[in-house]
C-alpha cells in the first residue's frame, strides 16, 4: 500500500561513473524521461543532434524541477531580444537565478550550439559551485569537474572530441543528478526530492533502477569482507530510541535510520497507539519535532517515518535473500530503554516473512536493526519469546520493497485516523429482573472496551456509569455485556460508546427501557 522504499536500497551506494559506461545515450535518456527531466521533441529524443543554448537551459531548468516556476516567468523581461517563445520562461528563470548569461549585445544565442564546456558550467552551478565564489573559472570548468570526480578523462575526451550533442547533455545530466551537491553527501537528485522539486516516487524509482542496472553491468559481485563484532557494533549510530505517550501511559521502541535526510524504519506496532514521539540518537541528542508517517504495513509490522533532520548516518542496506541458516547476525536495539544494546547470534531458521535468530531480543528491541557479518542491515527485529531460550525474530529487510503509496501524515493525524473506532450498533435490552437491566450490543472491531451512559430526563445530559468514581469499562460478552441497577417507575435512556487506544467513538443509537 505504500511506495517510498526504492530509495532506501540505493541512497548510499553511489557507484563510480565508470560503472555506467556500458549504458548508451538512449538508456540515459529513458532514465531521465522516467524522472521527468528529459522529454525529447516531436521527432523523438534526437540524441545525435547538436544541443542548442536554449535547449540546454530548458534541460537545466527541468532538471532542477523548476519548470512550473519558469512557465510563470514567460512574460518576464530579460536583456535578451532573440529568445523563442517556448524557451522564454526557462531562460528568464535561469537568468534571474544567475545560472546563465548572454553572448553580448542583448543576444542570448538561443539557436547557437552549446559546447561541452558551457553545459558543464551549468551542471556545476546546479551542484552549488559558482565562479563568483571562486570555485572555478569558465575556462577551467571541465578540469574542475574532473577534479571533483563528476567527470573523468575518458568522458571529457568523448564530449569534447566533436559536436556536443543532445545525447552528450543527457549523459552529463545523468551524472550530475547522481553527484553530491557542494559540501554535502546528499546527491543532487535526493536534494531535489527533499525540496519537492522532483516527484519523490520518480526519484525513488530512478535510484533503484539505475543502481540495479549499474550493478548488473559492472558485474559487481565481489564478496564483502566480514567485519569484527566491534566494527558491526559501531553501526549503532544508525539506530535510534523512539519514545512517546499513549492513551494509557507511555511506550518505547527502536528504529533504524535509512537516509541522511530523516527516513527511519521501525515496526508498525511501535507507532500504533503513540500520540507523539521523540527520537533519541546514539550520541544522546533528542529530536522532538514533527514526526511523519510515510508508509506502513500492519500485516508485515513495518512502518516508515520521516523527521525534519539532515546529516544523519544511515545504515547500509543488505540483501536478506542471501542469508542462510547459521549465518552470523548482530542485533542492536533498546530493550527496556537500555539504548543501543548489542547482542550477537546466528540465523537459526528462515521462515515465510520471518527470520528466527539466536541474538537476544527483549521488550523495547522492536524496530531495531539486524546486521549481517558485513555490517549491512538485513532485518528489523520485532519479537522475542522470553519463556524460551535464544528465540528472537526479525523481519527480512527485502520486505521493505513491498510497501507502496506514500501517505506523509503527521504522527498525531495517523494516531487520530487509526485509533478512530465506530459507534456500537444493535443496542438492545437483553432482559430485566427486579431492578436490573441487562444490555447487549454488537461487538465493535478493535474496541478495547465500552462505556455506558444513561439519563432519565430527555433534556438532561447523559451520565457515565462509574465504579468507585472511575469509568466502568465493559467488555463484550454473551448473552449480555452490561448489568445495570435502576429505579422502578423510571424510564431510562441508554447509549454505549466503544474505546480504542484511548479514543472514544460517538454514541450508539439510544435505547429506552423501563423497569
Amino acid at each position: 500500500m505504500r511506495k517510498a522504499i526504492a530509495l532506501v536500497l540505493s541512497l548510499l551506494l553511489l557507484l563510480p561513473h565508470t560503472a555506467a559506461f556500458a549504458a548508451n545515450d538512449e538508456q540515459f535518456a529513458d532514465s531521465l524521461y522516467q524522472l521527468g527531466v528529459f522529454y525529447g521533441t516531436e521527432n523523438g529524443y534526437e540524441l545525435s543532434r547538436a544541443l542548442t543554448r536554449a535547449e540546454g537551459v530548458a534541460m537545466l531548468v527541468r532538471m532542477l524541477g523548476a519548470e512550473d516556476e519558469a512557465a510563470q516567468l514567460s512574460d518576464t523581461s530579460t536583456p535578451f531580444t532573440n529568445v523563442p517563445d517556448w524557451a522564454a520562461g526557462s531562460i528568464a528563470y535561469a537568468y534571474e537565478n544567475g545560472l546563465v548569461a548572454g553572448i553580448g549585445d542583448n543576444q542570448f544565442g538561443s539557436n547557437q550550439s552549446m559546447t561541452a564546456q558551457m553545459y558543464t558550467v551549468l551542471m556545476l552551478r546546479a551542484l552549488g559551485y559558482t565562479e563568483a565564489d571562486g570555485d572555478f573559472t569558465y575556462a577551467q570548468a571541465l578540469s574542475f569537474a574532473e577534479s571533483l570526480g563528476l567527470l573523468d578523462e575518458a568522458i571529457v575526451s568523448d564530449i569534447t572530441s566533436g559536436t556536443f550533442t543532445r545525447g552528450d547533455a543527457v549523459e552529463l545530466t545523468y551524472y550530475t543528478l547522481r553527484f553530491p551537491v557542494q559540501d554535502s553527501s546528499t546527491l543532487l537528485v535526493e536534494q531535489l526530492r527533499s525540496d519537492g522539486q522532483l516527484d519523490a516516487t520518480a526519484v525513488d524509482t530512478f535510484l533503484q533502477t539505475e543502481l540495479s542496472r549499474e550493478t548488473e553491468e559492472s558485474g559487481s559481485s565481489t564478496e564483502q569482507q566480514e567485519l569484527t563484532l566491534s566494527e558491526i557494533a559501531a553501526k549503532k549510530e544508525s539506530v535510534v530510541l523512539l519514545q512517546g505517550e499513549t492513551a494509557d501511559g507511555s511506550a518505547q521502541g527502536s528504529g533504524v535510520i535509512l537516509s541522511a535526510d530523516g527516513l527511519i524504519v521501525t515496526n508498525y506496532h511501535v507507532i500504533d497507539g503513540l500520540q507523539n514521539m521523540t527520537v533519541t540518537f546514539d550520541d544522546g541528542t533528542v529530536y522532538s519535532g514533527t514526526v511523519y508517517v510515510e508508509d506502513f504495513s500492519e500485516e508485515l509490522d513495518l512502518a516508515l517515518l520521516t523527521i525534519d533532520a539532515t546529516g544523519l548516518t544511515p545504515a547500509t542496506i543488505g540483501d536478506s535473500d542471501t542469508l542462510a541458516v547459521g549465518d552470523t547476525v548482530v542485533a542492536i536495539g533498546s530493550p527496556y530503554g537500555l539504548q543501543n544494546t548489542v547482542s550477537d547470534g546466528i540465523v537459526s531458521s528462515i521462515r515465510e516473512n520471518e527470520l528466527q535468530i539466536t541474538a537476544a531480543i527483549s521488550s523495547g528491541s522492536s524496530g531495531g536493526a539486524l546486521f549481517n557479518a558485513q555490517g549491512e542491515l538485513v532485518g528489523i527485529t520485532y519479537a522475542g519469546i522470553t519463556s524460551g531460550q535464544n528465540l528472537g525474530f526479525a523481519i527480512p529487510i527485502n520486505l521493505l520493497s513491498t510497501l507502496s503509496d506514500r501517505s506523509h501524515q503527521t504522527l498525531s493525524d495517523f494516531y487520530a485516523e487509526n485509533s478512530a473506532v465506530d459507534a456500537p450498533t444493535g443496542l438492545t435490552l437483553a432482559g430485566t429482573a427486579g431492578s436490573t437491566f441487562y444490555l447487549q450490543w454488537d461487538a465493535v472491531e478493535n474496541a478495547d472496551y465500552y462505556l455506558v451512559y444513561y439519563r432519565t430526563d430527555s433534556d438532561a445530559s447523559y451520565t457515565l456509569c462509574t465504579s468507585f468514581g472511575f469509568p466502568y469499562q465493559f467488555s463484550h460478552a454473551e448473552p449480555y455485556s452490561a448489568v445495570l441497577n435502576g429505579q422502578r417507575g423510571l424510564t431510562y435512556e441508554f447509549v454505549v460508546t466503544a474505546v480504542h487506544d484511548g479514543v472514544e467513538s460517538p454514541y450508539s443509537q439510544p435505547l429506552q427501557a423501563s423497569l
